[in-house]
């Protein structure tokens, strides 16, 4: 899962399967790549900030196990 959602600073993401984070990504409305981070090992909760991102709407996409679970975020 990811909360909170809306934000205003940071997100956690919260693994509680045994499925295997690899990464995730980070896209704005327009579908442009912001940043990619690397969560090979980090199979519990793990912050990510988004203090550098303007007020809005952002797509996360997090791969796990060959498998791509998206999510729409808003930063208030």
């Amino acid at each position: 899962s990811i909360f909170p959602n809306p934000t205003s600073n940071n997100i956690t993401l919260r693994n509680r399967s045994e499925h295997n984070l690899q990464t995730a990504s980070i896209y704005d409305l327009t579908s442009k790549l912001l940043n990619i981070i690397d969560l090979k090992g980090k199979n519990n909760d793990f912050q990510i900030s988004l203090n550098n991102y303007p007020s809005g709407s952002y797509i996360v996409k997090i791969l796990l196990n060959n498998k791509i679970i998206t999510k729409i975020i808003i930063k208030q």
